[in-house]
């Protein structure tokens, strides 16, 4: 009961002929528990194909297999009916020797010690610590960075001061950097937007703006930018 029955199936062939065996979970109530590869018997120009599968039933019992449909080319051609008796075995464990446990033993692990994780932190580390120097830098504020707006704009005057633009009549340089350090104070201090906004955008902002503190833009001012 549960041991496996080889079942085999011989089909005759030619070299041209298409053979398929079946393949299925079952025959009939019996498990299909092994489909072993075809065996090929060449005799001249004839072959043997020979098929075989393990099968088996968990309860004792009389099970036929049942014809077993073989396609050859075009045609089917079916296998044989086969009873298969299965039995149980009685088995007497008063008459069989036996023997007492054995107590546990610990077995010394000879394997021999594995120091790849070494190397792998040898390697490690050095990267660590680059990504992390790479970090500190990219986090590190230049100097400009840490200055408040109004001593930031006095900075970069007086750093377009020293590059005396205009004695070396780049002046369209020297207006374009003034307007950057404007923009860039008015954008900090009072409008969030004047670093994108056009001139006309922002002297709309500014207007608003100074109006609300009772303040205005004189027509000369206006007319200069």
């Amino acid at each position: 009961m549960g041991e496996e029955v080889k079942l085999g199936i011989t089909v005759d062939a030619t070299s041209t002929d298409l053979i398929v065996f079946p393949e299925q979970a079952k025959f009939g109530r019996l498990e299909v528990i092994e489909s072993y590869p075809v065996d090929t018997i060449r005799e001249n120009d004839r072959l043997r194909l020979f098929k075989q599968y393990g099968i088996t039933q968990w309860d004792s019992g009389d099970y036929y297999v049942p014809q077993l449909s073989i396609l050859k080319n075009e045609a089917k051609i079916f296998s044989d009916s086969i009873l298969v008796k299965v039995r149980e075995v009685q088995v007497d464990t008063a008459k069989q020797k036996m023997f007492d446990i054995k107590p546990a033993i610990d077995i010394p692990d000879t394997r021999p010690t594995d120091w790849s994780w070494l190397w792998w932190l040898l390697l490690l580390l050095p990267l660590g610590g680059l990504i992390y120097l790479l970090t500190r830098k990219r986090e590190k504020k230049t100097y400009e960075e840490t200055l408040q707006p109004y001593e930031w704009t006095r900075y970069r005057l007086s750093k377009l001061d020293e590059q005396k633009l205009l004695e070396q009549k780049r002046s369209k340089e020297f207006y374009t950097e003034l307007t950057y350090i404007i923009r860039k104070y008015i954008d900090s201090k009072v409008y969030g937007h004047a670093l994108e906004s056009t001139t006309g955008q922002l002297l709309g902002e500014l207007k608003t703006v100074m109006v609300d503190r009772g303040m205005n833009i004189t027509s000369t001012t206006e007319d200069s930018t």
